[in-house]
């Protein structure tokens, strides 16, 4: 009897343990199926966004949640958040039409992740490798977000691979056309990315149309298509005999809105719309282009100097006006020199150079807002503006990649028109192309009415045939760019405020009454036997300070510059004792120099931006003279309008 008692209780458990299983596998069969897809796995989510591009990709910049998520991690707000998201929608949304437009898919191979930060959010660059057919290209995905739950889409994006690599031009040469005769320029398209960043002959032509042949620099593509970023001058090229790559190369800079074209590295540039384009092939409709590059950045660690930190380094920076300005500025550590909303502290001269000295009274020269700069060089590298993530809304300093990559965008441009980039007109294209070509009404009504031969396919024929009806119907109408030019042999180096005072000018020169009169009494102060004239001429700490308490708005430039003369030159006899070294200095230099017969020829302001930022006239400034018909400079590198009047500091033969 008892055994029988136990073998039931034996199959009773059994039954129960049995139950309990089933429960549990039911549970959690409906655990999982509540669970949301997991796309936290970076592989997951790059697959998911090579299958939306079927359709919209715009999920994946995420809702309401995400942007909750990433804006309490990063303390702004979700409206910030959003705003941010649907911006860069239309940045990578574009990307992925230039894949469409050439016909590929974006079959999902495998991905890579590469880590941007981690924190306070995690951001990093997707690499996913696809497919169309035969063709493999890749497509990354850059500054993605980690949510809690996922990934979203970053900023931008960029499709890279041999179909859209830089293409061949017309031709293999560069045809510059015969300058004499309104002919078409042809253009040369293949983009090498080594020449970046290197002085390379080439000219410019003035909207005069004169054409002058220069030392330019190939700068990073983003400013070459910049109108606002002045082209630079430099005396020797890059590989020439007598080539140095320090500051004394620099010749100047000038404005592109004087400017009708460019040469460099075999590309044409001329203005297309409010940017600057490589000219391709020249017509009333003309194909220009653009290379974009990728915003991969070093990490600020790998390219800080730490023994440089505190001290006076040259290098340059370019101001909101797009000019260079060589400088000497203290190199900061790698928080406050990436650190958007910090200054620039500047000087006269750098620690390695002769005259430095360590009291910051005599070398100390002013005060720069980084947010008033577009870019700057320090140290052997170049810092841009960088929105480093989607969540960066101040941006910070960072130095762009070694392995940066380069993308080729071909444009067509109707002349007084903007360009439109062939990728973006698959979308819509009866409209936009029948509306370039709205004066020509038959060709225009064929592409409104899609027509057979009048499609997005038939591109190139469509502009051909309208540019040679505009050519028939308007003869002599269009100027070609290289029209009717006259040549210079050569870029000529003049030594004038621009050219010899080429580190702080910015915002043009001018002569009036009171500089003459300024110039003249300096001349004078120069042929006296004693420093007495000069020092009268020469401003004081004292005098800066007051000018600044009463005139500069920008208390945190104020702050700086008052505790700073407070602590470097509390007697206020600094900059007198450095006065009488440079007067001391500048007549020794010359000594065959006859002083006695030295004329006066001119007195030159360069007013400077930080003029704005103090609220008083700021700049330098150079005298001319002549002596036994030889003619000297001497720069002022320091010279404003305080309460006392016109000042100058720091002079020396240029």
């Amino acid at each position: 009897m008892y055994s029988i008692f136990k073998k039931n209780l034996k199959i009773h458990r059994m039954k129960t343990t049995y139950l309990l299983l089933l429960l549990f596998f039911a549970a959690t069969i409906n655990i999982i199926a509540q669970k949301p897809k997991k796309t936290y796995d970076y592989k997951v989510f790059a697959e998911k966004f090579t299958k939306n591009t079927r359709g919209t990709i715009e999920p994946l910049f995420g809702y309401a949640k995400e942007w909750s998520y990433i804006a309490g991690k990063i303390g702004k707000s979700v409206d910030d958040v959003s705003k941010l998201s649907k911006k860069h929608y239309t940045r990578v949304k574009e990307e992925v039409q230039k894949t469409k437009a050439k016909g590929l898919l974006m079959i999902y191979d495998k991905a890579e992740l590469s880590v941007v930060q981690e924190s306070p959010i995690k951001v990093a660059n997707i690499k996913i490798f696809v497919s169309s057919g035969n063709d493999k290209y890749t497509f990354t995905l850059k500054n993605c977000v980690q949510t809690d739950k996922t990934w979203v889409l970053g900023d931008d994006a960029i499709a890279e691979g041999p179909m859209f690599d830089s293409e061949e031009a017309v031709s293999e040469s560069v045809t510059t056309g015969n300058t004499n005769k309104n002919v078409p320029y042809k253009g040369y398209l293949k983009f090498n990315k080594e020449t970046v960043g290197k002085e390379m002959k080439g000219y410019y032509v003035t909207t005069e149309g004169t054409k002058v042949e220069a030392v330019i620099l190939n700068d990073n593509p983003n400013n070459m298509h910049n109108n606002d970023i002045e082209l630079s001058l430099f005396k020797k090229a890059y590989g020439e005999q007598g080539y140095t790559k320090n500051s004394s190369n620099f010749n100047k800079s000038i404005s592109k809105n004087s400017l009708r074209a460019f040469f460099v590295a075999k590309h044409l540039y001329v203005k297309a719309g409010n940017d600057w384009f490589i000219l391709l092939n020249e017509a009333p409709i003309s194909k220009v282009v653009r290379i974009s590059s990728s915003t991969v950045y070093k990490t600020p660690e790998s390219v800080e100097k730490k023994d440089l930190i505190g001290k006076p380094v040259r290098g340059y920076y370019i101001d909101k006006n797009g000019k260079r300005i060589n400088a000497v500025i203290k190199y900061q550590n790698v928080e406050t020199l990436t650190n958007m909303n910090s200054t620039f502290l500047l000087y006269n001269i750098a620690y390695n150079e002769k005259g430095f000295t360590e009291d910051e009274s005599n070398n100390f020269k002013g005060i720069l807002m980084k947010k008033d700069v577009k870019e700057f060089h320090l140290a052997g590298f170049t810092y841009y503006k960088a929105n480093v993530s989607a969540l960066n809304l101040g941006g910070e300093w960072r130095v762009l990649s070694d392995d940066i990559s380069y993308t080729t965008g071909k444009y067509i441009y109707k002349t007084g028109g903007t360009p439109k980039e062939e990728s973006m007109l698959v979308m819509g294209f009866k409209k936009s192309m029948s509306q370039i070509t709205s004066d020509n009404t038959e060709l225009s009504t064929k592409i409104k009415n899609k027509e057979k031969g009048y499609k997005i396919t038939n591109i190139e024929k469509i502009i051909k045939e309208y540019n040679e009806w505009y050519l028939k119907q308007y003869p002599g109408k269009f100027n070609y760019v290289l029209a009717d030019i006259k040549t210079v042999a050569v870029e000529e180096t003049v030594v004038t405020e621009e050219t010899g005072n080429n580190s702080n000018t910015n915002t043009g020169s001018s002569a009036s009454p009171e500089h003459e009169k300024f110039g003249k009494a300096l001349l004078e102060a120069f042929k006296s036997d004693t420093p007495d004239k000069l020092l009268a001429l020469s401003w004081t700490s004292q005098e800066l300070g007051n000018t600044i308490k009463e005139k500069t708005k920008n208390e945190d430039m104020k702050n700086a510059f008052i505790s700073r003369f407070k602590k470097k030159d509390p007697n206020n006899d600094a900059m007198q004792k450095e006065t009488k070294t440079q007067f001391n200095n500048v007549k020794g230099e010359h000594k065959d120099l006859n002083w006695e017969k030295a004329e006066y020829v001119s007195f030159k302001f360069s007013k400077q931006g930080i003029s704005k930022d103090v609220n008083f006239d700021w700049g330098s400034a150079t005298l001319q003279f002549e002596s036994q018909e030889a003619h000297y400079f001497i720069n002022v590198s320091e010279f404003m309008h305080l309460l006392s009047g016109w000042k100058g500091a720091s002079y020396m033969f240029k």
